[in-house]
């Protein structure tokens, strides 16, 4: 079993070598080819932009491309959960709403279940 371990850190990469059972490989960021660089920044949500999230699939836009998205990441990758936040920082409430009852109304009913059980979070 191969487990990626978010980092290119060499100290940490061997503490967690060292405690895991041999027959699962750590792979680092680096031996997956994924070499970007997270800027330093001030706070913890600094990076939380528009520019940052949507490249890595946070699914923004019309609730047509959302899901248009959700389908095809539920096609190619067999996308099974999904996490929904609509309250990020600095959002109002108002459009925290709006968000929320867009995606009540125009996503869900139109994602691809096909005959799955879907079930209810508490």
């Amino acid at each position: 079993m191969k487990l990626v371990f978010a980092t290119n850190n060499q100290n940490k990469l061997s503490e967690i070598r060292s405690i895991l059972l041999p027959e699962i490989e750590i792979l680092s960021l680096k031996e997956i080819n994924c070499n970007e660089e997270l800027p330093e920044t001030k706070h913890k949500l600094d990076l939380l932009n528009y520019n940052f999230l949507h490249k890595r699939n946070l699914l923004f836009g019309t609730p047509e491309y959302v899901v248009n998205k959700i389908n095809e990441l539920k096609s190619e990758l067999n996308l099974q959960n999904l996490q929904v936040w609509s309250n990020f920082p600095g959002i109002d409430h108002e459009a925290c709403m709006r968000s929320i009852k867009l995606f009540n109304d125009e996503v869900i009913p139109k994602i691809n279940f096909q005959n799955e059980s879907v079930e209810k979070a508490s």
